[in-house]
Order: C-alpha cells, then sequence, then structure tokens
C-alpha cells in the first residue's frame, strides 16, 4: 500500500513539475489545491511564482501602461500642447486675460474627452483578449485601467494649468509642485503597493492620486498667487468661444505627438504574440522604459522652446526665433552626447537595473546600441516638431505668413521648404471706411480709403479697374 501511494505521488509530482514547466501554475486556487495534494513542493512553486509573476507584472506594465500613454494620455498631452501656442502667444501679445479663458477652454474639451476614454478603459481586458494577448496579463491589466480611471481626469486638469504656468515662464513653481508630489507619491505607492497588499491596483491608486495632488497643487497656486493675478480671470461666455480654436489647435498637435507614439504601440503589441513574450515583452519594456525616461530631456527642451517661440512672436519679435532654436539644439546635442555615452559605457549592467536574469540582461546588453540610436533620433525629433508646431499654429493663426520679411529670414531652410510645399493665402489688412457709397457715381468723389483700396487692387492684378460695382442695382456702377 505505500508502495502504490508512493506511485500516486510520484505520478503527481511529474504531472505538476510538467504543468510548472509550461508555466500553467498561474492561478491561485489551482496552486492551493496543488499544494494540498503534495506539500513538498511548495518551494518549488513559490520560486517558478516569483519569476512568473515577476515577468507578468513586467509585461502588465509595458502592456498598460503604454498602450495607456499611447492611446490616451498623449492624446491628452497632444492636445494641451495647442495651449503652448495660444496662451504663450497670447502672453507675448499682452492679452492676459485671455490665458484664463483659453485654459477653462481646454480643460472642458480634454474633460469631456475622458467620459469615453474611461469607458474604454472599463472594458480594457475584453479588448487585450480579443487582440490574442494573454488571458492573465489581460486580467490584471483590465483591474489596473479601472484603477486607473480617476488618474486620467487629474491628467485632463493637470495639462492645461502646467501650459497656463509654462508660458507665463513660472517654472520654478512646476519644479516645487513636482518635487512635492514626487515626496508625496513615493511612500504613497509604497504603503498602497506593499503595506495594503494591493498590488498593482495599488499603483495606479498611488499614481491617480499623485496626479491630484499635483492638479490641485497647481490650481490653488493659479487662483491664489500674486504673479498670477494678471493673468486671472473668472469663468465666463468667452470661454466657449475660445473651445473652437482650442479644437483648430489641439487635434492636429495630438496626431502630431500620437502617430509617432503607435509605432511603439504596435511593437508591444506584437511582441505580446511572438515566440517567447515573457522574454521578449521583457527585454522590450526595459529598452523602451530607458528610451522614454530621456526623452523627457529633449521633450523639455522642445517645450521650452515652443513657448519662447509663441511668446516671441505674439509679441511681434520673429529676430529672436532664429537664436532660440539654436541655442537649443546645441544643448540638446550636449545632453543626448552624455546620455548616450553614458549608457552605451553602462551596456554590460544596465538590465540588471531592472532584472537578475542573465539571459534578459544579455539581451538588454545587445539592445543598447539601438537604444542609444533611438534617443539621438528622439533627441533631434522632439526639439525640431515643438519648434515646427509653434510656427505652423502661429502662422494658421496670425498674420504672420511665411512671406513676411520678419519671418521668413528667421526659419531655418528645413522649414522654408516645408512651407514652400503648402498653399498658402496671403492677407493684407487696409483701412475702411464708414461713410455710404451707393449714391456715388464719380471716382473721385468715392472716400479716399475706398479709392486706396481700388488702386492696391489694380497694383496687385497689374490690371487697371473700369468698372466699380457699387450697390445691386443694375446703374450702381462707376465708370472710372
Amino acid at each position: 500500500m505505500k508502495k502504490a501511494t508512493g506511485h500516486v505521488y510520484a505520478l503527481k509530482k511529474l504531472k505538476i513539475s510538467e504543468m510548472l514547466r509550461r508555466g500553467q501554475v498561474e492561478d491561485v486556487k489551482a496552486e492551493r489545491n496543488l499544494l494540498a495534494e503534495v506539500p513538498y513542493i511548495k518551494v518549488c512553486i513559490q520560486h517558478r511564482r516569483s519569476h512568473t509573476w515577476g515577468s507578468v507584472c513586467l509585461r502588465l506594465l509595458v502592456l498598460f501602461i503604454y498602450v495607456k500613454k499611447h492611446r490616451t494620455k498623449n492624446v491628452l498631452y497632444g492636445m494641451a500642447s495647442a495651449l503652448e501656442t495660444l496662451c504663450g502667444q497670447a502672453h507675448g501679445a499682452k492679452q492676459h486675460k485671455k490665458l484664463s479663458s483659453y485654459t477653462y477652454g481646454a480643460i472642458i474639451c480634454l474633460l469631456l474627452f475622458c467620459i469615453p476614454v474611461a469607458i474604454l478603459w472599463i472594458y480594457m481586458e475584453k479588448i487585450l483578449i480579443l487582440i490574442h494577448q494573454d488571458p492573465l496579463i489581460s486580467r490584471e491589466a483590465g483591474k489596473f485601467s479601472i484603477w486607473s480611471i480617476p488618474a486620467l481626469f487629474s491628467c485632463a486638469i493637470l495639462q492645461p494649468l502646467v501650459c497656463y504656468l509654462q508660458s507665463q515662464y513660472l517654472v520654478l513653481h512646476l519644479l516645487a509642485s513636482s518635487v512635492a508630489t514626487l515626496a508625496f507619491h513615493v511612500p504613497n505607492c509604497w504603503a498602497f503597493v506593499f503595506k495594503f497588499k494591493m498590488g498593482s491596483e495599488g499603483a495606479a491608486l498611488a499614481i491617480g492620486l499623485s496626479y491630484w495632488f499635483n492638479a490641485i497643487f497647481l490650481g490653488l497656486y493659479a487662483m491664489y498667487s500674486l504673479k498670477c493675478a494678471a493673468t486671472r480671470a473668472p469663468i465666463s461666455m468667452e470661454v466657449f468661444s475660445t473651445i473652437k480654436d482650442f479644437l483648430c489647435l489641439g487635434i492636429p498637435s495630438a496626431l502630431m505627438v500620437c502617430l509617432e507614439w503607435w509605432a511603439y504601440e504596435v511593437v508591444i503589441l506584437l511582441a505580446g504574440i511572438m515566440k517567447n513574450p515573457q522574454l521578449e515583452t521583457s527585454v522590450l519594456s526595459i529598452s523602451i522604459t530607458v528610451a522614454v525616461l530621456h526623452y523627457f530631456a529633449p521633450f523639455a527642451l522642445g517645450v521650452a522652446a515652443s513657448i519662447r517661440v509663441s511668446n516671441e512672436l505674439g509679441a511681434g519679435n520673429p529676430k529672436a526665433l532664429q537664436m532660440t532654436v539654436w541655442v537649443v539644439l546645441v544643448l540638446g546635442v550636449i545632453e543626448v552626447s552624455i546620455a548616450t555615452f553614458a549608457f552605451f559605457s553602462m551596456r554590460h549592467v544596465l538590465g540588471r537595473a531592472f532584472v537578475s536574469d542573465n539571459q534578459i540582461v544579455d539581451y538588454v546588453r545587445r539592445m543598447t546600441p539601438f537604444i542609444c540610436l533611438t534617443m539621438i533620433l528622439d533627441s533631434i525629433q522632439g526639439i525640431l516638431s515643438a519648434y515646427a508646431q509653434s510656427i505652423f499654429d502661429l502662422v494658421c493663426e496670425s498674420d504672420l505668413v511665411p512671406e513676411d520679411p520678419g519671418l521668413s529670414k528667421t526659419i531655418t531652410p528645413i522649414f522654408q521648404i516645408i512651407f514652400a510645399a503648402l498653399p498658402w493665402v496671403e492677407y493684407e489688412k487696409m483701412p475702411g471706411w464708414q461713410s455710404d457709397v451707393s449714391s456715388v457715381r464719380n471716382y473721385s468723389d468715392l472716400p479716399k480709403a475706398a479709392r486706396d483700396y481700388v488702386e492696391r487692387i489694380e497694383e496687385l492684378v497689374g490690371v487697371p479697374v473700369h468698372y466699380i460695382g457699387i450697390g445691386p442695382g443694375r446703374d450702381a456702377l462707376i465708370y472710372k
């Protein structure tokens, strides 16, 4: 009888070992049942679970956080970046009250945008399963997405406030807010994840609370600070008239930001269905995390350039444009040179900052040259795209056009080529007149402003004007 029992336990051990090897022991209830039958494999399961769950967490984070970032958060960032142009131009033109109106309008638009996105996040698990992602990863990502909904709505308020303050060069106060938020987030995240043992849901909740903390901090500063007194204004009906201007610039700006990042999302989703998805997504998560963390440096330089360009052109000072771009480009080249040299020098230990698996560490070492190349290209693109966005928005929204001598001399050759390939309509303003001219029949009796208008048309088209219509009647003509 003992021998038979031993064979039964041996068979169970072989079966369970095969399940462990295939990674099928993932469900907590299944593990408890197995542990109840064969107690002596507890250590083996715990060892396997620690490695498997670590890979699951890595893949969960790279799958959901980047889907969240690229599909939704970058849309918010892109749309909010329209305020860099609108608020920057208004501040440069000394139209200070418009900054508040533009900011209120942007917050309303972004909050409305968050409603369908929140509904999408509620069904994130089903969507990921539909595109053939791992069920375990999809379930955890679904929980993470639901707990991240508060962070979504806070971003809709936070990003316009950041642009509102940036356009006034209140960057030190933004830095203080970021430091305070970091000091709030670290113990808060540790408490939810480890102390209360909420896992990924606790991390999502901590992120949401930190975003709300930052948004409330900046909102109170904008409401009560003396430095914002000139630009602070109550909510009025003028806010709704600014929504159209915001959407006209915000939607193209969001597309500019998102098209680049959606390429990353495609790679992430493809990695999830590869032959060895845990290895590929783990290495991909490390590589993209390093590249994205570095991207904030050129992104910050690009935002600074965008705000500066908007302020200078709003103030009618296009000559400062070229100097701003060259200064930012030089700073960007210095920064990316130092960063790529540092990362390439640490390629042998870079992976160990994230995992202890030698296979992943070696894979990251081989990926480091490509990471450095991505960092270089992202730096150039981040700075120039912000500059191009400001120029494009300002040209579309203001009287400055590429043919304007004050602006065309300051635009670098690459943007002159871009502008030359686009159709442009040039508007010229001339003084008007208030008197009724329907009874006038002699050209010399017309007001001087009217005669100047006709002569300017003759000058532009190169053809003399012989007939001038002054009313709906068939005889309402002046023969010149």
